[in-house]
Protein backbone atom coordinates (compact mmCIF):
# COMPACT_ATOMS: atom_id res chain seq x y z
CA UNK A 1 0.00 0.00 0.00
CA UNK A 2 1.29 3.35 -1.07
CA UNK A 3 -0.59 5.85 1.36
CA UNK A 4 -1.21 9.23 1.19
CA UNK A 5 0.92 11.29 4.16
CA UNK A 6 -0.91 11.69 7.67
CA UNK A 7 -2.79 14.64 7.48
CA UNK A 8 -5.10 16.41 9.85
CA UNK A 9 -8.26 15.37 8.34
CA UNK A 10 -9.72 12.67 11.35
CA UNK A 11 -9.36 16.30 13.21
CA UNK A 12 -12.16 17.66 11.22
CA UNK A 13 -16.31 17.66 12.14
CA UNK A 14 -19.01 18.53 9.64
CA UNK A 15 -22.02 20.33 11.56
CA UNK A 16 -25.37 22.34 10.51
CA UNK A 17 -25.01 26.00 9.80
CA UNK A 18 -28.03 28.29 10.39
CA UNK A 19 -31.56 26.79 11.75
CA UNK A 20 -33.15 26.70 8.48
CA UNK A 21 -34.54 28.86 4.73
CA UNK A 22 -31.41 29.39 2.71
CA UNK A 23 -28.95 30.36 5.69
CA UNK A 24 -29.08 26.54 6.46
CA UNK A 25 -25.81 24.58 5.01
CA UNK A 26 -23.22 22.53 6.45
CA UNK A 27 -19.93 23.50 7.37
CA UNK A 28 -16.40 21.92 7.65
CA UNK A 29 -14.65 23.23 11.53
CA UNK A 30 -11.54 21.91 12.90
CA UNK A 31 -11.06 20.16 16.05
CA UNK A 32 -7.36 21.24 16.56
CA UNK A 33 -5.11 24.14 16.17
CA UNK A 34 -3.48 24.53 12.74
CA UNK A 35 -0.48 26.15 11.87
CA UNK A 36 0.24 28.19 8.25
CA UNK A 37 0.39 25.47 5.54
CA UNK A 38 -1.07 22.64 7.39
CA UNK A 39 -2.94 20.34 4.54
CA UNK A 40 -6.19 19.79 5.96
CA UNK A 41 -7.37 17.51 3.43
CA UNK A 42 -6.27 16.02 0.27
CA UNK A 43 -9.14 15.25 -2.03
CA UNK A 44 -9.36 12.57 -4.43
CA UNK A 45 -11.58 13.86 -7.11
CA UNK A 46 -13.54 13.16 -10.43
CA UNK A 47 -12.84 15.37 -13.93
CA UNK A 48 -15.72 16.62 -15.35
CA UNK A 49 -16.17 18.00 -19.11
CA UNK A 50 -17.75 22.19 -18.55
CA UNK A 51 -21.48 20.67 -19.51
CA UNK A 52 -21.91 18.07 -16.30
CA UNK A 53 -21.03 20.93 -14.06
CA UNK A 54 -22.18 23.99 -15.28
CA UNK A 55 -24.61 26.30 -13.47
CA UNK A 56 -28.02 23.91 -14.39
CA UNK A 57 -26.36 21.40 -12.28
CA UNK A 58 -26.88 21.01 -8.38
CA UNK A 59 -22.51 19.54 -8.72
CA UNK A 60 -21.76 23.07 -9.86
CA UNK A 61 -21.87 24.02 -5.96
CA UNK A 62 -19.26 21.74 -5.37
CA UNK A 63 -16.78 22.58 -8.33
CA UNK A 64 -13.36 23.33 -8.62
CA UNK A 65 -11.95 24.76 -11.48
CA UNK A 66 -9.57 21.94 -12.77
CA UNK A 67 -7.03 24.06 -13.95
CA UNK A 68 -6.42 25.75 -10.72
CA UNK A 69 -6.73 29.06 -8.84
CA UNK A 70 -7.40 31.64 -11.38
CA UNK A 71 -5.67 35.29 -10.06
CA UNK A 72 -7.56 37.13 -7.95
CA UNK A 73 -10.08 34.13 -7.48
CA UNK A 74 -11.60 35.09 -10.72
CA UNK A 75 -14.86 33.21 -11.05
CA UNK A 76 -14.60 31.55 -14.46
CA UNK A 77 -17.28 31.47 -17.11
CA UNK A 78 -18.42 28.57 -18.03
CA UNK A 79 -21.66 27.27 -20.42
CA UNK A 80 -22.47 23.93 -21.50
CA UNK A 81 -20.39 24.20 -24.82
CA UNK A 82 -17.53 25.29 -23.05
CA UNK A 83 -14.20 24.07 -24.54
CA UNK A 84 -12.51 20.80 -22.62
CA UNK A 85 -9.95 23.38 -21.04
CA UNK A 86 -12.97 24.63 -18.86
CA UNK A 87 -13.09 21.00 -17.05
CA UNK A 88 -14.32 20.75 -13.09
CA UNK A 89 -12.86 18.65 -10.27
CA UNK A 90 -15.43 17.61 -8.12
CA UNK A 91 -13.33 16.57 -5.02
CA UNK A 92 -14.86 13.50 -2.86
CA UNK A 93 -14.26 13.54 0.73
CA UNK A 94 -15.40 16.62 1.97
CA UNK A 95 -14.00 18.76 -0.53
CA UNK A 96 -17.35 20.06 -1.64
CA UNK A 97 -18.84 20.97 1.72
CA UNK A 98 -16.31 24.00 2.54
CA UNK A 99 -18.26 27.41 2.61
CA UNK A 100 -16.09 29.30 -0.47
CA UNK A 101 -15.34 32.94 0.65
CA UNK A 102 -16.17 34.25 -2.88
CA UNK A 103 -20.15 33.22 -2.50
CA UNK A 104 -20.39 33.79 1.15
CA UNK A 105 -18.80 36.73 2.13
CA UNK A 106 -16.85 34.55 4.95
CA UNK A 107 -13.19 35.44 5.28
CA UNK A 108 -10.48 32.47 4.22
CA UNK A 109 -8.52 30.61 5.75
CA UNK A 110 -7.68 27.97 3.63
CA UNK A 111 -6.11 27.97 -0.02
CA UNK A 112 -6.07 25.25 -3.02
CA UNK A 113 -4.57 24.00 -5.41
CA UNK A 114 -4.82 20.77 -7.42
CA UNK A 115 -2.65 17.87 -8.25
CA UNK A 116 -2.48 14.98 -11.58
CA UNK A 117 -0.75 11.91 -9.99
CA UNK A 118 -0.91 8.53 -12.87
CA UNK A 119 -3.76 10.04 -13.93
CA UNK A 120 -5.52 10.53 -10.49
CA UNK A 121 -6.82 13.78 -9.72
CA UNK A 122 -6.50 15.83 -6.62
CA UNK A 123 -7.65 18.99 -4.85
CA UNK A 124 -5.06 20.11 -1.48
CA UNK A 125 -6.91 22.40 0.70
CA UNK A 126 -3.90 23.77 3.20
CA UNK A 127 -4.25 26.57 5.93
CA UNK A 128 -3.38 30.19 4.79
CA UNK A 129 -3.26 31.57 8.25
CA UNK A 130 -3.16 30.24 11.98
CA UNK A 131 -6.74 28.42 12.79
CA UNK A 132 -7.65 27.68 16.15
CA UNK A 133 -10.09 25.28 17.36
CA UNK A 134 -13.42 25.11 16.55
CA UNK A 135 -13.18 27.76 13.80
CA UNK A 136 -14.92 27.40 10.40
CA UNK A 137 -12.87 26.72 7.67
CA UNK A 138 -13.27 28.47 4.61
CA UNK A 139 -11.48 28.38 0.93
CA UNK A 140 -10.79 31.07 -1.12
CA UNK A 141 -12.97 31.08 -4.37
CA UNK A 142 -13.46 27.32 -6.20
CA UNK A 143 -13.65 29.88 -9.47
CA UNK A 144 -16.42 27.96 -10.65
CA UNK A 145 -19.65 29.53 -11.35
CA UNK A 146 -22.67 27.84 -8.88
CA UNK A 147 -26.34 28.00 -9.61
CA UNK A 148 -27.62 31.22 -8.35
CA UNK A 149 -29.91 29.74 -6.35
CA UNK A 150 -27.70 27.86 -4.16
CA UNK A 151 -26.94 31.30 -2.30
CA UNK A 152 -24.02 30.07 -0.97
CA UNK A 153 -25.27 26.62 0.18
CA UNK A 154 -22.77 23.63 0.02
CA UNK A 155 -23.80 20.69 -2.90
CA UNK A 156 -25.58 18.66 0.20
CA UNK A 157 -27.99 21.87 1.08
CA UNK A 158 -28.93 23.06 -1.70
CA UNK A 159 -29.53 19.43 -3.17
CA UNK A 160 -31.90 18.96 -0.56
CA UNK A 161 -33.66 22.15 -1.13
CA UNK A 162 -34.53 21.62 -4.49
CA UNK A 163 -36.37 18.08 -3.42
CA UNK A 164 -40.06 18.45 -3.85
CA UNK A 165 -41.79 17.58 -0.87
CA UNK A 166 -43.12 14.05 -2.18
CA UNK A 167 -39.67 13.09 -2.19
CA UNK A 168 -38.32 14.23 1.35
CA UNK A 169 -41.67 12.29 2.87
CA UNK A 170 -40.22 9.66 0.84
CA UNK A 171 -36.46 9.73 2.00
CA UNK A 172 -37.73 10.15 5.73
CA UNK A 173 -39.94 6.76 5.15
CA UNK A 174 -36.91 5.02 3.80
CA UNK A 175 -35.19 5.76 6.68
CA UNK A 176 -37.39 4.75 9.71
CA UNK A 177 -38.26 1.22 7.35
CA UNK A 178 -35.33 0.31 6.69
CA UNK A 179 -33.76 -2.53 7.79
CA UNK A 180 -30.54 -1.48 7.03
CA UNK A 181 -30.45 1.29 9.41
CA UNK A 182 -27.56 2.27 12.11
CA UNK A 183 -28.95 4.20 14.91
CA UNK A 184 -26.41 6.87 15.87
CA UNK A 185 -25.62 8.80 18.73
CA UNK A 186 -23.84 11.10 17.56
CA UNK A 187 -25.00 14.50 18.33
CA UNK A 188 -24.83 17.72 15.81
CA UNK A 189 -21.49 16.38 14.11
CA UNK A 190 -20.12 13.68 12.34
CA UNK A 191 -16.20 13.73 12.29
CA UNK A 192 -13.71 13.02 9.27
CA UNK A 193 -12.39 9.13 8.93
CA UNK A 194 -9.11 9.97 7.60
CA UNK A 195 -7.67 9.27 11.70
CA UNK A 196 -8.95 5.86 11.14
CA UNK A 197 -8.40 4.73 6.81
CA UNK A 198 -6.54 6.59 4.08
CA UNK A 199 -7.14 6.55 0.45
CA UNK A 200 -4.65 5.19 -1.69
CA UNK A 201 -3.43 3.32 -4.86
CA UNK A 202 -5.16 -0.08 -4.94
CA UNK A 203 -4.49 -3.37 -6.49
CA UNK A 204 -8.05 -3.65 -6.68
CA UNK A 205 -9.18 -0.39 -8.91
CA UNK A 206 -7.45 2.44 -9.05
CA UNK A 207 -7.88 4.59 -5.66
CA UNK A 208 -9.26 3.19 -2.59
CA UNK A 209 -9.93 2.80 1.13
CA UNK A 210 -7.12 1.48 3.80
CA UNK A 211 -7.17 0.97 7.05
CA UNK A 212 -4.81 3.13 9.79
CA UNK A 213 -5.34 1.48 12.28
CA UNK A 214 -7.18 -2.03 13.69
CA UNK A 215 -10.60 -2.02 13.20
CA UNK A 216 -12.79 -4.16 14.74
CA UNK A 217 -16.15 -6.52 13.83
CA UNK A 218 -19.19 -3.85 13.88
CA UNK A 219 -17.54 -0.99 14.25
CA UNK A 220 -19.01 2.26 12.14
CA UNK A 221 -15.85 3.44 10.01
CA UNK A 222 -17.39 6.34 8.89
CA UNK A 223 -20.75 8.48 8.57
CA UNK A 224 -20.75 9.48 4.59
CA UNK A 225 -23.30 12.78 3.94
CA UNK A 226 -24.90 11.99 0.88
CA UNK A 227 -25.82 14.30 -2.08
CA UNK A 228 -29.43 13.50 -3.05
CA UNK A 229 -30.78 14.67 -6.75
CA UNK A 230 -32.87 13.86 -9.13
CA UNK A 231 -31.48 10.90 -11.43
CA UNK A 232 -31.75 13.23 -14.45
CA UNK A 233 -28.83 15.03 -13.03
CA UNK A 234 -26.46 11.95 -13.57
CA UNK A 235 -27.72 11.06 -17.04
CA UNK A 236 -25.87 7.42 -17.41
CA UNK A 237 -27.21 6.03 -21.29
CA UNK A 238 -26.25 2.64 -19.61
CA UNK A 239 -22.36 3.66 -20.52
CA UNK A 240 -22.81 3.38 -24.50
CA UNK A 241 -22.56 7.05 -25.25
CA UNK A 242 -18.44 6.26 -24.34
CA UNK A 243 -17.98 10.70 -23.40
CA UNK A 244 -21.65 11.60 -23.04
CA UNK A 245 -21.80 9.34 -19.76
CA UNK A 246 -22.03 11.31 -17.10
CA UNK A 247 -18.47 11.76 -14.43
CA UNK A 248 -20.48 10.42 -11.81
CA UNK A 249 -22.51 7.30 -13.45
CA UNK A 250 -20.45 4.57 -11.89
CA UNK A 251 -20.24 6.46 -8.07
CA UNK A 252 -23.51 6.82 -7.67
CA UNK A 253 -26.27 4.68 -5.78
CA UNK A 254 -29.70 4.60 -7.13
CA UNK A 255 -32.51 5.32 -4.36
CA UNK A 256 -36.11 3.77 -5.72
CA UNK A 257 -38.83 4.82 -3.51
CA UNK A 258 -42.09 2.82 -3.56
CA UNK A 259 -43.94 3.70 -0.28
CA UNK A 260 -47.29 3.97 -1.58
CA UNK A 261 -48.99 5.17 1.43
CA UNK A 262 -46.94 8.65 0.76
CA UNK A 263 -46.57 8.61 -3.48
CA UNK A 264 -48.74 7.02 -6.14
CA UNK A 265 -45.87 5.85 -7.97
CA UNK A 266 -42.03 4.49 -8.18
CA UNK A 267 -39.37 7.57 -7.94
CA UNK A 268 -36.11 7.28 -8.62
CA UNK A 269 -32.99 9.53 -7.33
CA UNK A 270 -29.57 9.42 -7.10
CA UNK A 271 -27.53 9.22 -4.69
CA UNK A 272 -23.35 10.27 -4.32
CA UNK A 273 -21.52 9.48 -1.09
CA UNK A 274 -19.15 11.83 -0.20
CA UNK A 275 -16.52 11.29 2.22
CA UNK A 276 -14.76 7.85 1.30
CA UNK A 277 -17.82 6.48 0.71
CA UNK A 278 -17.27 6.47 -2.97
CA UNK A 279 -14.14 5.67 -2.91
CA UNK A 280 -14.62 2.24 -1.20
CA UNK A 281 -13.76 -0.78 -4.41
CA UNK A 282 -16.01 -3.80 -4.89
CA UNK A 283 -15.37 -7.63 -4.01
CA UNK A 284 -18.20 -10.68 -3.46
CA UNK A 285 -15.66 -10.86 -0.12
CA UNK A 286 -16.42 -7.53 1.95
CA UNK A 287 -15.18 -6.26 4.85
CA UNK A 288 -17.62 -3.49 5.27
CA UNK A 289 -20.82 -2.91 4.54
CA UNK A 290 -22.98 0.45 3.64
CA UNK A 291 -26.16 1.20 6.07
CA UNK A 292 -28.60 3.85 6.36
CA UNK A 293 -27.17 6.42 8.52
CA UNK A 294 -30.34 7.48 10.50
CA UNK A 295 -30.30 9.52 14.20
CA UNK A 296 -33.55 10.39 16.45
CA UNK A 297 -32.23 14.01 16.64
CA UNK A 298 -32.09 14.57 12.58
CA UNK A 299 -35.47 13.16 11.24
CA UNK A 300 -36.18 15.96 9.24
CA UNK A 301 -34.27 15.90 6.10
CA UNK A 302 -33.48 19.57 5.80
CA UNK A 303 -30.24 19.91 5.25
CA UNK A 304 -28.63 17.95 8.75
CA UNK A 305 -25.29 16.18 7.84
CA UNK A 306 -26.84 12.92 8.56
CA UNK A 307 -30.39 12.75 7.36
CA UNK A 308 -29.34 11.57 3.60
CA UNK A 309 -26.18 9.71 5.39
CA UNK A 310 -24.46 6.29 5.09
CA UNK A 311 -22.81 4.58 7.51
CA UNK A 312 -20.06 1.90 6.41
CA UNK A 313 -19.77 -1.08 9.34
CA UNK A 314 -17.31 -3.55 9.11
CA UNK A 315 -18.05 -7.18 9.23
CA UNK A 316 -15.03 -8.70 10.58
CA UNK A 317 -11.83 -7.51 12.24
CA UNK A 318 -9.35 -5.66 9.59
CA UNK A 319 -5.97 -5.11 10.51
CA UNK A 320 -3.63 -2.09 9.29
CA UNK A 321 -2.77 -1.53 5.64
CA UNK A 322 -5.75 -3.62 4.82
CA UNK A 323 -8.23 -2.24 2.18
CA UNK A 324 -11.58 -1.87 3.08
CA UNK A 325 -13.85 -3.51 0.52
CA UNK A 326 -17.79 -3.44 0.19
CA UNK A 327 -20.29 -5.66 -2.26
CA UNK A 328 -22.12 -3.48 -4.47
CA UNK A 329 -24.53 -5.81 -4.85
CA UNK A 330 -25.93 -7.55 -8.97
CA UNK A 331 -28.27 -4.44 -9.43
CA UNK A 332 -25.11 -1.98 -9.99
CA UNK A 333 -23.84 -4.44 -12.04
CA UNK A 334 -26.64 -5.01 -14.20
CA UNK A 335 -27.93 -1.47 -14.15
CA UNK A 336 -24.72 -1.02 -15.93
CA UNK A 337 -25.29 -4.25 -18.01
CA UNK A 338 -22.04 -5.72 -16.86
CA UNK A 339 -21.87 -9.15 -15.97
Amino acid sequence: MSATALLVEGRLACRQVGVGGSDCRLGIFSLTDLDVGDVVERCYSLALPAWQANPEFTWSCGAFLASGPSPEGKIREVTPFSSEADAALLPLGWGMLYADAARTGLQANLVWHCEERDGAHWVILAAVSKITAGAELVISSRCWPASEDAAGRDVVSYATSQLREPDISLLRYLGSQSQDVVALDIGEAITHAGSRTCVADSTVHGQGVFARQRLVHGEVVEVAPCVVVDENEVPSYCGSFDGFSHGFADYIYEVHAYPSKIWDRRRDLSGLALGYGSIYNHSYEPNIEQKWAYSGSHRHVGCSCLALGFAYVTLRDIEVGEELLQNYGDEYWESRDIA
